[in-house]
């Protein structure tokens, strides 16, 4: 039976420091998808194809994603309790990218490359895309599930940092959103 309590939120169920091993080794494996596979991560929200990123770039980005984003929340979690642990909230956001190196894998599958690379062309080049069914249904199959794990990545943050800070009531929680809003435009600033 599925434990999904430890599925959307693992940070009550397993010690932080087990977590910040496993975010710490999942930073680096997530690092190196992202240049194998040619990914950049130019925004906490966000991935993109590029087809070729230097390694020390793909680790770059995805560290500078991962410290703005991880001091921000601190710094909301220090205001909202003042007990708040800074490797809880590292932890959190650790926890919060794995989604996205599960998007660069899915995003690698041989036939949905090639699709969504067909795609991406034909609405460079003003060519009419064809829209046959199965285009149509890896297309719209592929944005579910990425839609899906993007959601997930917010369930796994939001858990994380409610955890780490004890935050309670509609203003912490718009307090957070608005922190994640203001993180992914620095990134897109600074990447």
């Amino acid at each position: 039976m599925m434990n999904w309590k430890l599925l959307f939120n693992p940070f009550q169920k397993i010690e932080t420091n087990t977590l910040l091993i496993i975010g710490g080794l999942l930073f680096l494996i997530g690092s190196f998808f992202a240049f194998y596979f040619g990914f950049t991560f130019d925004g906490v929200l966000d991935l993109h194809t590029v087809g070729e990123i230097s390694l020390l770039n793909a680790f770059k980005q995805n560290a500078i994603n991962i410290v703005i984003l991880w001091l921000l929340l601190l710094g909301l979690g220090l205001f909202i309790n003042a007990k708040t642990r800074w490797n809880d909230v590292l932890v959190s956001v650790l926890i919060f990218r794995i989604p996205f190196y599960l998007m660069i894998l899915l995003s690698s599958i041989p036939f949905i490359k090639n699709t969504l690379n067909e795609f991406a062309n034909s609405l460079k080049i003003g060519k009419e895309f064809q829209f046959e069914i199965e285009n149509i249904l890896i297309i719209s199959g592929y944005s579910m599930v990425s839609l899906a794990l993007l959601v997930y990545a917010i369930i796994l943050l939001f858990n994380g940092f409610k955890t780490a800070t004890n935050a309670k009531g509609w203003r912490h929680y718009l307090s957070f959103a608005l922190v994640l809003i203001v993180s992914e435009v620095i990134t897109k600033f600074i990447i």
